[in-house]
């Protein structure tokens, strides 16, 4: 496993990583000692007739030198039956000879070529050999020839792991899943997936897979496996409480001194703010496993990091970057980054950057993003076009040249990057969002008709649909906004912004006021301190009578007006990626709203002034001519 893959770095870095269609094939290299090769024995089980029934037996009760004479009798009266051969090699594979299971395994598929289990079993001795393509070849025979051949799939989903082609991987485990061979409990396949879906920043999907199979698991290895990755997801999500119940399990059941159960305790510990805790879970894993001294080195940092260490942290993540893989070489410096711009020294976060840039065209990613967050635009976009001429594919660059020049307000070269990266990885929603947004001002039917072929790409994705309807919303198309903003709540019942802005929304009408007031107070109830929220749901309070509650939450949406997101990810300003959908206040509704509900309270001064506050902002024509009707009274 790779215990740093499930940090959050760039959006466009974790596309690269997970989502990329066409993986770059690496040399894989089959070590025994691999701690994340799979075991052959949960799939190898030999299904034979009663004539072979006691050798089968005598493997199971782990006598092997008994079934090994048994064996060779029945052999001698029968050498080329398939199944006694194909049984050899297993023992062969057990005793890790792998140069006799491969001829064993030969030799069944000789006497009976449509064999499919002992191809698949062959894949894998030929691969324990060191024959990786070989192996792979005869893997992808067995798959072709069983779909749900549970070794070919297990085997060829690992491979797939070890080149970083998480998605190739996710298929062959699915295809397990989603067929009948895995039952209707929990298997080793639903693990699998579950701990892909962690690397691959979706731990809420990991958690819909794996939580409703609890204890219906159809081994103790998958039951064990499954607690472990659904644990990691609750601790993705925040949420302590499911993830300590997993975890106290897991300590009955494993060493104390097991690397993933103590990388586990430190990481609710973090949750838990306990910092001395975590800090001794992590020593203990670099002192006694060296194997995962990176891994636990990194949430280290993490730890000084939280508890106001930040030089320590730094300092742990510079001595890590010389010796960090590849993969976990974008993951350091991009934390590293993080934290030199966080305390002021973004010159620092670029040079670092720099030294690395040419390993990796996700470190040249991080450097130019680090230029532009030093808003030095210029270097930034040759630095990202440069890039995009030396790795083409890498939809990222595309993305990021696309942002440089809408903000350089090049509509023509912007539209050009996002068209790329949509084109290599059409899930690509932040390059669809921001494709569309270039002319959202000037041309909304273009912005619209860009939404609309990313939601083909994107059936009913929530923050593609929450683009749409509000730039449906800001051409009086409220109707159509509003039934977007339903269709999202279908499928997200407690989406908050989709909430707020459906209220707004309805609240403009008598008839529709108090299913407004009900969304408001249902999208308040979930997130009581977005200004947004705060000024829609005092807004409505204000219409339907209740002013006295109503105002102190326009006042206090006023006090907590959110700056403009920047146009650069990651710049100062920026909107945070973890919740694209969310809303921006508008500055002058507020102001219009609180002015509004000081003339209705007879608070007449302060209500002229908020709303000729109001008059100077972008509002829109239609509040133009309600400030004007309030003003003459």
């Amino acid at each position: 496993m790779n215990p740093l893959a499930h940090l959050v770095v760039s959006a466009a870095i974790i596309f690269l990583s997970s989502f990329a269609p066409h993986a770059v094939a690496v040399p894989v290299e089959m070590r025994l000692d691999d701690p994340t090769a799979p075991s052959l024995l949960p799939y190898a089980k030999a299904h034979t007739a009663a004539d072979l029934q006691e050798v089968v037996t005598l493997l199971g009760n782990g006598k092997r030198d008994e079934a090994k004479v048994e064996l060779a009798r029945f052999l001698t009266k029968h050498p080329k039956d398939p199944r006694a051969t194909e049984l050899a090699g297993l023992i062969f594979m057990e005793e890790k000879n792998w140069k006799m299971a491969v001829t064993s395994f030969q030799r069944a598929l000789a006497a009976s070529p449509g064999r499919t289990p002992a191809r698949s079993k062959l894949g894998v001795a030929l691969l324990m050999e060191g024959k990786a393509q070989e192996g792979r070849a005869e893997l992808e025979k067995a798959v072709a020839g069983s779909a749900r051949d549970a070794i070919a799939r297990r085997y060829l989903g690992w491979m797939a792991e070890a080149q970083g082609d998480l998605q190739g991987a996710l298929d062959h485990y699915g295809a397990m899943i989603a067929g009948d061979a895995t039952g209707a409990g929990m298997s080793e396949f639903h693990a699998l997936a579950g701990r892909l879906y962690n690397r691959m920043q979706r731990p809420d999907v990991t958690i819909r897979l794996l939580q409703p199979l609890v204890g219906k698991a159809d081994s103790a290895r998958s039951a064990q496996l499954g607690e472990q990755v659904l644990a990691q997801a609750y601790l993705e999500t925040g949420n302590a409480a499911a993830a300590a119940k997993l975890i106290r399990s897991q300590e009955k059941q494993l060493p104390g001194t097991h690397p993933d159960l103590r990388m586990q305790q430190a990481h609710l510990a973090l949750l838990e703010k306990d910092y001395p805790k975590a800090r001794e879970r992590l020593q203990a894993v670099i002192k006694d496993t060296p194997g995962y001294g990176d891994a636990a080195s990194f949430q280290l940092a993490r730890a000084y990091e939280e508890e106001g260490n930040w030089k320590k942290a730094a300092e742990i993540l510079e001595s890590l970057a010389p010796r960090a893989s590849k993969n976990d070489l974008v993951m350091v410096l991009s934390r590293l980054a993080g934290l030199r711009f966080a305390h002021g020294d973004g010159a620092a976060a670029a040079r670092t950057l720099a030294k690395y840039a040419p390993q990796d065209p996700s470190i040249h990613y991080l450097l130019a993003e680090a230029q532009a967050r030093n808003h030095d635009y210029g270097a930034a976009l040759r630095t990202a076009n440069d890039l995009v001429a030396k790795s083409p594919q890498f939809a990222g660059g595309h993305y990021l040249a696309g942002m440089l020049y809408k903000h350089e307000n090049k509509p023509v070269h912007a539209e050009k990057g996002f068209s790329q990266a949509v084109r290599l990885i059409p899930a690509y929603v932040d390059a669809w969002a921001e494709w569309a947004d270039v002319y959202a001002a000037g041309m909304p039917v273009k912005a619209e008709e860009i939404l609309a072929r990313g939601l083909a790409a994107n059936p009913d994705n929530p923050f593609l649909l929450f683009r749409l309807a509000a730039i449906q919303a800001d051409n009086g198309k409220a109707p159509q906004a509003n039934l977007n903003y339903r269709l999202i709540l279908e499928r997200m019942p407690n989406h908050v912004p989709a909430l707020q802005r459906l209220a707004l929304n309805l609240s403009e009408g008598p008839a529709t006021l108090e299913e407004a007031r009900g969304l408001a107070e249902r999208a308040y109830g979930l997130d009581r301190n977005d200004p947004a929220v705060q000024d829609t749901y005092g807004w409505i309070l204000v219409q339907t009578g209740d002013a006295k509650k109503g105002i102190p939450l326009l006042e206090s949406a006023l006090r907590s007006l959110r700056p403009a997101p920047g146009t650069i990810p990651g710049a100062p300003g920026a909107e945070d990626h973890a919740h694209p959908e969310a809303a921006v206040l508008d500055e002058g509704l507020v102001h219009y709203h609180l002015g509004a509900a000081y003339m209705k309270t007879g608070r007449v001064a302060e209500g002229m002034a908020h709303l000729n506050r109001a008059l100077g902002t972008g509002i829109s024509a239609g509040t133009r001519m309600q400030i004007a009707a309030l003003l003459k009274k």
